[in-house]
C-alpha cells in the first residue's frame, strides 16, 4: 500500500511541474522573440540606413558632449555616406566618417570616429536634444536623443582629437624660413660684386696714359 501511495504521490507532482515548466518557457520565448531595446538611447529604422543607440554624452557640467550612434545600412547593392549632422539650439562638427557599406554599419562611438563633438545650452545631462542626420544617398534622419551623463560605460566616450592641428603647425615656419632666405642672400651678392668690379676698372686706367 505504501508503494502504491507513493507512486500517486510522485505522478501527482509530475502533474502539477507540466504547466508550471511550459509557463516558464512560454515566457522565455516571449523575451527571445521581442527586439531587444537599450534603456539608453534612440532608435529609428523608418529609413534606408537605421540609426541606432543615438545618444549625446556629456559630463555633469558644461555646455559640450559627444553625439554618438550606429548606422547600419539597409541597401544591400550601394553604400553611402553621411555627409552632415545639424541640431536644434547645437552645433556639431562632423569629422572622418567611413562609409556605410553595402549590408553593412558604422559606429560612430568606434576608435577611428571618435564621436562627432557637440556644444551649446541643450547639452545637459538629463535632457533631449532633435538631431539629424543627412547621408549621401539615403533620406535624412531625425532623432530626438537622450543626454546622458559620461559614467560608467560612457566614461571613455571623449571627442577625438583633431589630426590637422600638427601638420599645419609644424610644416609651414620651416620652409618659409630656410628657403627664402638662403637664394636671395647668396646668390644676389656674388654675381653683382664681381663683374662690375673687374672689367670697369682695369681697361680705363691703362688707356688713359
Amino acid at each position: 500500500m505504501r508503494s502504491t501511495f507513493r507512486r500517486r504521490i510522485a505522478v501527482l507532482a509530475l502533474a502539477l511541474s507540466v504547466p508550471a515548466m511550459s509557463a516558464c518557457t512560454n515566457g522565455l520565448d516571449v523575451q527571445t522573440d521581442e527586439v531587444y531595446q537599450p534603456a539608453v538611447g534612440v532608435n529609428d529604422r523608418s529609413g534606408e540606413v537605421d540609426v541606432l543607440g543615438a545618444m549625446i554624452v556629456a559630463p555633469e557640467k558644461g555646455t559640450s558632449g559627444v553625439f554618438i550612434a550606429s548606422l547600419s545600412n539597409n541597401d544591400q547593392t550601394k553604400s553611402d555616406t553621411l555627409t552632415a549632422v545639424d541640431g536644434q539650439g547645437v552645433k556639431l562638427t562632423l569629422g572622418s566618417v567611413p562609409p556605410i557599406p553595402a549590408g553593412g554599419s558604422v559606429n560612430l562611438a568606434s576608435e577611428q570616429v571618435g564621436g562627432v563633438p557637440v556644444t551649446g545650452a541643450a547639452v545637459k545631462p538629463g535632457g533631449y536634444v532633435l538631431i539629424r542626420l543627412t547621408f549621401s544617398s539615403a533620406d535624412p534622419v531625425t532623432v530626438n536623443v537622450p543626454v546622458v551623463l559620461d559614467v560608467g560605460p560612457y566614461a571613455s566616450i571623449t571627442p577625438k582629437p583633431a589630426k590637422s592641428a600638427s601638420p599645419s603647425g609644424s610644416s609651414s615656419p620651416s620652409p618659409s624660413g630656410s628657403s627664402s632666405a638662403s637664394p636671395s642672400g647668396s646668390p644676389s651678392g656674388s654675381p653683382s660684386g664681381s663683374p662690375s668690379g673687374s672689367p670697369s676698372g682695369s681697361p680705363s686706367g691703362s688707356s688713359t696714359p
